[in-house]
């Protein structure tokens, strides 16, 4: 039948496919962009017959309807997106980093001093160090041995505002207000996503060695030891967001917050042309 082959029309692949807009909704469009780029909208909206200001009405009824639903998706994205992911999804396809030439060289030059200072273990060294026992967050078998010193997690690290640098903890907030967490700070795992975060550590470090972890909570792990050869800071996975782990020296620790700090920032570049890792050229 006729309708039969209309409503055909209107499907694609079991996706519904809008329908042209109708005699009434194009005059509503019409005469919503005249009122709009009128000096006088109060008093042309009035002068409109009523017919018309039902049509008028209707469209911006329809209009405020999507604002409503992009906000609330918006909203939703806010909430859940880390903050450097969002930066990167909303920037334009390839961003440029800031500076010239001679800046993105130091860039590149501040990764390679990373590479100084840090590197993943091996297979062989997860074997020969014994489980750290003291972590009841992730199964930590055949996790390398720490040594006595600082000691901070993901929980430790907040930054006060948005895009500002992530600074050190130890103030027990949960049961007492801190100056170092006021509204709008964020944690490490609101600032960098788990799969940005991996993908990042590819681009300085390469691809980490495997290891045995537990698959439930982490789908992937990645310890670097620090070139004074006890530190350890272990980046991994947790419950779908970024997770951060450091027992060490206090000057390594230092080292560690510089590196997490270049990692959830827009100063770490991909290999090509100076591209910002997590874009595309």
């Amino acid at each position: 039948t006729q309708s039969t082959a209309a409503s055909s029309m209107v499907e694609l692949e079991g996706s519904q496919v809008s329908s042209p807009p109708s005699l009434q909704e194009l005059c509503g469009k019409v005469a919503l962009e005249q009122i709009l780029r009128s000096d006088q909208p109060d008093s042309d909206f009035a002068s409109l017959d009523s017919r018309s200001q039902v049509l008028l009405f209707t469209r911006l009824r329809t209009k405020y309807a999507r604002l409503r639903m992009r906000d609330r998706r918006w909203r939703r994205l806010a909430y859940f997106c880390p903050r450097t992911d969002l930066d990167i999804y909303l920037s334009p396809a390839r961003i440029e980093p800031v500076g010239d030439d001679d800046d993105e060289q130091d860039r590149y030059n501040q990764q390679r001093s990373f590479l100084d200072q840090w590197s993943y273990f091996t297979p062989d060294d997860y074997d020969s160090e014994s489980k750290d026992q003291d972590d009841p967050e992730c199964d930590e078998a055949n996790a390398p041995k720490l040594v006595d010193g600082i000691r901070w997690h993901n929980l430790n690290l907040v930054s006060k505002l948005p895009k500002t640098d992530l600074k050190l903890c130890f103030h027990n907030w949960c049961l007492n207000p801190c100056p170092c967490r006021p509204k709008g700070s964020e944690l490490f795992s609101g600032r960098v996503s788990s799969q940005l975060l991996l993908y990042r550590l590819n681009v300085i470090f390469g691809m980490p060695p495997p290891r045995e972890h537990d698959t439930y909570k982490c789908c992937w792990v990645a310890d670097l030891r620090n070139r004074d050869g006890v530190s350890v800071l272990s980046l991994q996975d947790f419950k779908g967001g970024a997770d951060a782990r450091f027992h060490g020296t206090p000057e390594a620790s230092v080292d560690a917050l510089k590196l997490l700090n270049f990692l959830i920032g827009m100063e770490c570049l991909h290999t090509y042309d100076g591209v910002v890792a997590g874009t595309r050229a």
